[in-house]
């Protein structure tokens, strides 16, 4: 598949596996046909695109990036909402390295620089944060088969698994 402008950091099928969504550090992505024909780009992020995500309908996708941020966006090209990542006491250098759905699709996790690891609803409430000790980059999350867990990678060589308090 042609047309990137840069590295490709990631890529993600879509639930049918007949789509591909790819994140690139141009600061783009690309929604390509299984054959490779480009069916739509997508531009919102202001620094590099890191990590994507389908929901479980495939009518919705996460990207997450090196601008502090994550961005809900339809297959269609619009963009739904953002969701930034902050870390209390600090500004800048915190990107978000990884997305995940929850499978129900109405949870998104976000996993960042900065210890930081946060649950928000597709509707933009934070439901929760986590925080790794130190200040190691979270580069992994994924939530458990029934939703009720969410599992982080830290860049301090630690898993840790949380359970998901929706009040």
């Amino acid at each position: 598949f042609e047309g990137h402008g840069g590295l490709v950091s990631a890529v993600a099928f879509s639930p049918d596996g007949q789509t591909i969504l790819t994140a690139c550090f141009d600061d783009t992505l690309r929604l390509f046909s299984r054959q490779g024909e480009l069916l739509r780009r997508f531009a919102g992020h202001s620094n590099r695109v890191s990590s994507v995500a389908f929901s479980p309908d495939g009518r919705r996708f996460l990207s997450g990036g090196w601008d502090n941020r994550a961005i809900l966006w339809s297959v269609e090209g619009e963009k739904i909402r953002d969701f930034a990542v902050n870390v209390k006491g600090k500004t800048g250098g915190q990107s978000v390295n990884a997305v995940a759905f929850s499978p129900d699709g109405k949870l998104i996790a976000l996993a960042a620089d900065g210890g930081l690891a946060k649950v928000f609803s597709v509707e933009g409430q934070e439901v929760q944060t986590m925080m790794h000790l130190g200040e190691a980059s979270v580069p992994a999350i994924a939530f458990s088969p029934d939703g009720r867990w969410v599992a982080t990678g830290g860049g301090d060589g630690e898993v840790r698994v949380w359970e998901v308090i929706v009040n």
